[in-house]
Order: C-alpha cells, then structure tokens, then sequence
C-alpha cells in the first residue's frame, strides 16, 4: 500500500509539472487532479478491502486446519471429527455446505493445504479460538489431562440425563443407510471456566451439536466427536434438546417459566426474565434468569421451601448465599447495600494494545492488521465492562466503535487510557445502598456533547456523512434530592451513551434531545418499580394515549403513589427555557416540539428540575472520547457513592461567597437563602450578624463580580 501511495504520488507531481509547462487553464488542471486524487483514494479502498478478505480467508483455512490436526492427535482410532465443525456455525449456513470429513474426499486434503500455504503471506498473526474456546493443538499434558476429565464429566452427565440413547456401529449402520440426512455432526467445545479469585479456573466441557444442519424438528441421530468414548461407527440418537440445536434455547425457556408458574411466580411485564411471587399484595420472592444462572431473593420463611422445590426439578452445579460470581459479575449483598464489580475479569482480560516506537507521533494515522485485530478485540472487552459495572467507560466505547472502520492511533490511545485507568481501579464496586420506598425517589442527569468540538465528517464517497454529537445520561435512585449545600447518598441504576437520534443546529437543541431521553428512561423505570412491587400495571392499548403513564395502567392506579422524580441539567439555555415554560423557538421547530415534550412530561410527573455547573455535571464524561477530558464528576460519586454537592436549587441561590468589586463584607448572604439552607438541611445555622444582609438574593439584585447565582454562572 505505501509502495502504491508512493508511485501516486510521484504521478501527481509529474502532472504538475507538465501542466506548469503547457499553457492549460489552472481551473480544468485543478479538476484533473482532484479526479485523480479521487481515483486513487477509491483504488486504496478497494485494495484494503480485498487485503482484508484474503486475512479473514486465510484465518479460516488455519482454523479448518487447527481443527484436523486436533482431531487426528486426539482420537486415537476412533471416528475422526469434522474439520468443518471448527468453522462458524452461520457460515456452513450460508454457504449450504454438508459437514464432510476431508479423509473421504480424495483431493479436497491437499487443496486445502495448498490454499494455506498460498495465503501464509496474508497472515498477520495465528488464528485464535473465539469466545474463550481454548485450542487443544497448543495443550499441554496438565491441561490435555484436565480436558480428558471434563470431557468424560459431560458425557457423563448428558447420559445421567436421559437426554441421548447411543445406537450401537451394527443399528448405526442401517440408520446411515435409510436417514443419511438426519444425521448431524458434534464437536467437543472446550473452555476454562474462570472462578472467584485472579488465576483460578477449571476445566469445563461442553458438547454441542452442529445444529445449523438440522433439517426440520424430526428424530436426529449424531456422530460422535472426540472426547466421547464410544465404538466405532456408534450414532447417538437425540432424546431431549441438546446445546446447538436450534430450539434447545426456546424449549429451555418454556421449561423455566412453566415451573416457576406452577409455583405462583408471575412474569413482569417489562422484563421476561424477572419472576415475582405475591402473597396477599406482598412479595414474598423473586427470581431472575440469565440462561441457566438463577438470581433469588426471598423471605427467611419461603427461602428453605423454594430451594428444595428447584433442586428436586432442576440439577444445580452450586447455590451460593449472599456473595456469588452471577453472569460475569462478583455480587456480594450486605445489610444496607449490595456491592457488584468485575475486577477478576479486569486484572485478567484487559491489557493495553500495543503500539510500536514513534507511532504516537501522528495520532491521525491507520492502523495496521495486527495493531486493528488488538484493538477491536480490547474495545469489546471494555464495552462489556462498561455495560455492566463501569459506567465511565460507556461514552468512550460508544464514540470509539462508531469509528472502528476507520481506528487510528489517537482512538487507540484514548483505549489504553481507559483501560490503564480501569486497572488501576479495578476493585472498585458499582453499590447499590437499600432505600425506603417510601421516601425513595429517582434522579436522572442527561448531557450532550460534540465529541472534543470534531465537526461532522468530512464526505467520503460512498459512506453516510456522521454527526459527532453523543447524548448521554444516567438514572440514580436516592433518598433526597442532591443540592448546592448537601450530599446525598445515591445508587446508579441506569445509563446510556450514544449518538443523537437526529442531528442539531444548536446546544439547546442537542440538550434537548438528550435531555428528552432521560426523561423516557425516567418513566419506564417508573412502571418497571411499580411493576414488580405493586403488581397492578395492565397493557392496554398504547395507542390510545401519548404518555406510558395512562397507557399501561388501570384506571384505579394513577402513579400518584410512584417515586418522586428529579432532573438535573448543565444546559443554562435549556434550564431557563423550562423555568419560563416557553418552547416556542423561531431559529428551531423542532427543537421547540422536543421542549414541550419536555414540559409537558415534567408538569404531568411533578418533576423537579435543578441546574449544575458543567465542572460538576456527572454525565460529562459519556460525551467524551478521551477519559482525561472529563471533569470527574462521575468518577468521585462511584468512588464515593454520593452525588457531588454543586447542584442548584430552584428556589434560592449561593449567596455566601466573595464579592470583590461590590465592596460588601467578604462573606455575605441573604436571609431567604439561610432560612431556605436551615430548612434544607434541618438544623439551626448561625452566622455573625454582620453577615446577615436584609436584601433580596444576589441573583435578583443584580450584583456583578465572582458572584454565582443558583441557575447559572
């Protein structure tokens, strides 16, 4: 490729300099070299397009390989496994291939070996095993011995099941003869499974057949793979639903919620997977699913009945009390608060992608195969974490996986940042504190942001122009509402980071939008919580009302007993515009339909509305794509686990501060804003009388100088 850019570029200044000499209108030659530039820049697309396709071919073929080698060393005589199996299920699929050892197809070995050695120069480094799938070519006698033993414990167990009967190489025979196309191929996928603790894991089997194959839902028959001990030429004839056919994960969930109906359990409304068992309007237990992981809280009273009810109908590898690993994820449930994070997966699985000597010197450059494969495979990494336990890293994955088909070094050292950033951190928990609720309420904060100030992008042909605004926002539950002059404790429950659903012509309007956001995630929380504690939430039909509210309850609740809801912005424009209740906007119609939007959710909720200063805006960093650019607000709440104390109240304001140029006493402040802190924080404050001004805020006073006011600076 910089053999190729080099030769264009040698070409554009041969042109030059032939047009300087001929006597050719300067506005045509322009034209002419902007085509040429836009050819080339097409032939350069086309080029790293095609490189790309050769690596993932040849990719392929290693693993094909891989998989032929593993199964010729592993079987020992026994049935060798197909070499097909190794490839992804869905692309057999498209292609409408049949799974085919290659030993039975004279010729097909030695082109497969030629089509590897042809591409050994598109490589850039070995295949490897996705999804954690570990490799058995590269295994050691300790671990070859660990998956020996895992392998038999599978067998053993599907076995134990009824879930297969083996037909004997005799039966096998006749099956081969009269169903050739009922019959399936498996494969041995194996996996260290991590456990609690850095560096500790067991070896885990788990045998799945190439369900892609099936022809319909009829009786299936499947050749054994390595790792099964059967005699030769035995079939497996399938009984129950078994891992990779595909209605195994449909039939598994209709298993699940039969049973925990039987038992009382009522499915939420708004989440399939959380169960909910009432007892006169009581709860009495709850059980949430993630696959095959059960998540249950209940009471003293039901906890011993409900455990033995699901260990005489399901069989449990462990049940764990109060402090577990569930879904990639170390819980531990104490009194007043439940404290999740992930910092064995961070300590284990994420590492700065590396970059060679002097790349950093043009942040603006490509990157390379092997620099593009190490930073896609490190950006998913973090995107998980973000989803689950580390909210400051949302923004960054978001903006960062936009531009992924064209990553550089700068997108890769804001990577390493985050990443250096999380491992420093790596104990720190995502807390969720135990309310009242009855006093519990829920406070949203929402930003925008323009990515660093980028413009949009430049027009590349064939691709969509991209709108650099991300809106982000974040849902916390609490006991208070946060202000200016005190903390409150605080729980984050829900949060997002994303481009804007539209583009903008302003700030008011990309606040707007994502302000408008916060408030969706506000009311579907909302009817979530009174979901799952009141039970009495009815679909109807959505379209009969605009707002959720009305839409999905009954005429008999009204949401006047839900949770006292707050909304926190760092948007002066937008904030005044909500105070004064005006949308109308001459520059922006659009922007004005949002705001009313806006305003009449916030009149129908009896939201409060607050104003922050961007220093302490936790939303900041969502909208950033490098983690050194924000103001650390978010960081110091899920350090702390208290919201920052610089947040207004619509009321008052923060008299008692400096007035240099107003030549009053240094400390001042009026007495509506004392009597508004002392009711505030319930207690009796005492100031020096000299200090006591019997004048209106300074905010409608007019005073200049460092004064702040309560809605803006």
């Amino acid at each position: 490729m910089k053999r190729q850019k080099t030769d264009s570029e040698k070409t554009l200044r041969q042109s030059l300099d032939s047009a300087s000499d001929r006597s050719i209108d300067p506005r045509q030659e322009s034209g002419r070299v902007k085509r040429q530039i836009s050819e080339i820049e097409e032939l350069e697309k086309i080029a790293l397009k095609e490189l790309r396709r050769l690596n993932r071919l040849e990719r392929d073929t290693k693993v094909r390989r891989d998989s032929k080698s593993s199964s010729v060393a592993d079987s020992a005589g026994a049935t060798s496994s197909s070499a097909s199996s190794a490839r992804p299920a869905n692309a057999e699929a498209a292609a409408g291939a049949v799974s085919l050892d290659l030993q039975d197809v004279p010729g097909l070995e030695d082109i497969a070996e030629a089509e590897e050695v042809a591409q050994d120069s598109f490589m850039a480094k070995p295949a490897k095993a996705k999804n954690g799938e570990f490799c058995m070519r590269r295994a050691t006698p300790e671990e070859r011995a660990g998956f020996d033993e895992s392998d038999l414990s599978e067998w053993s167990n599907i076995q134990n099941l009824k879930a297969v009967d083996v037909v004997s190489p005799t039966q096998a025979r006749e099956v081969r003869r009269k169903h050739p196309t009922r019959i399936l191929q498996s494969r041995m996928v194996r996996r260290k499974k991590p456990l609690p603790g850095v560096g500790n894991f067991k070896y885990k089997s788990r045998w799945c057949v190439l369900g892609h194959g099936d022809p319909d839902t009829g009786e299936l028959w499947v050749e054994p793979c390595d790792g099964i001990r059967l005699p030769k030429g035995s079939l497996i004839r399938l009984v129950a639903p078994i891992y990779g056919l595909d209605d195994s994960p449909l039939n598994w969930h209709l298993t699940v919620v039969r049973f925990l109906e039987d038992l009382g359990f009522n499915r939420s409304l708004f989440e399939p997977c959380w169960f909910v068992k009432r007892v006169e309007g009581r709860i009495e237990a709850m059980v949430l699913v993630e696959v095959d992981d059960f998540n249950i809280a209940a009471t003293e009273e039901y906890m011993p009945d409900l455990q033995e009810k699901l260990k005489a109908r399901f069989k449990f590898g462990k049940w764990e009390h109060q402090e577990a690993d569930f879904a990639g994820r170390s819980v531990k449930i104490l009194s007043d608060r439940v404290i999740m994070h992930q910092h064995k997966y961070i300590v284990e699985k994420l590492a700065a992608v590396k970059l060679a000597v002097g790349r950093r010197a043009d942040k603006t450059a490509p990157l390379d195969d092997e620099e593009f494969e190490e930073f896609r495979s490190m950006l998913y990494k973090v995107a998980w974490l973000a989803h689950q336990t580390r909210p400051e890293a949302a923004g960054i994955v978001s903006i960062l996986s936009s531009r992924l088909h064209r990553a550089t070094v700068h997108d890769v050292v804001c990577l390493n940042k985050v990443i250096t950033h999380m491992r420093q951190t790596a104990q720190q928990p995502l807390v969720l504190h135990r309310f009242d609720m009855s006093k519990m309420i829920l406070i949203a904060a929402s930003d925008a942001g323009g990515v660093a100030g980028k413009q949009v992008s430049r027009e590349v042909p064939g691709e969509e122009l991209e709108d650099t605004i991300q809106g982000a926002f974040l849902i916390f539950a609490s006991d208070n509402m946060p202000s200016a002059s005190r903390k409150v404790k605080v729980s984050l429950l829900s949060w997002r980071s994303s481009k804007l659903r539209r583009r903008v012509a302003s700030t008011l309007a990309g606040e707007a939008l994502a302000f408008n956001q916060a408030i969706s995630e506000l009311e579907w929380l909302q009817v979530l919580i009174r979901d799952i504690v009141c039970g009495d939430v009815e679909l109807t039909d959505w379209t009969q009302s605009l707002t959720p509210f009305v839409a999905v309850l009954p005429d008999t609740c009204k949401l006047k007993g839900t949770l006292d809801q707050g909304l926190i912005t760092d948007a002066k424009s937008l904030y005044d515009t909500i105070q004064k209740e005006s949308p109308s906007s001459r520059q922006d119609r659009r922007t004005a339909i949002e705001i009313a939007i806006i305003l009449n959710s916030i009149k129908k909720a009896d939201t409060i509305v607050r104003w922050a200063p961007h220093p302490r805006m936790v939303a900041d960093v969502l909208t950033k794509d490098d983690l050194s650019r924000s103001n650390g607000a978010l960081e110091e709440v899920l350090r702390t686990g208290e919201s920052v104390n610089d947040v207004s109240d619509d009321r008052g304001c923060r008299c008692a501060i400096k007035i240099p140029r107003a030549g009053l006493p240094e400390l001042m402040t009026c007495k509506p804003c004392l009597v508004q802190m002392a009711a505030s924080e319930e207690r009796h404050l005492e100031l020096p009388e000299a200090s006591l001004l019997d004048v209106p805020c300074l905010r409608m006073s007019g005073v200049e100088g460092d004064a702040l006011c309560g809605r803006g600076s």
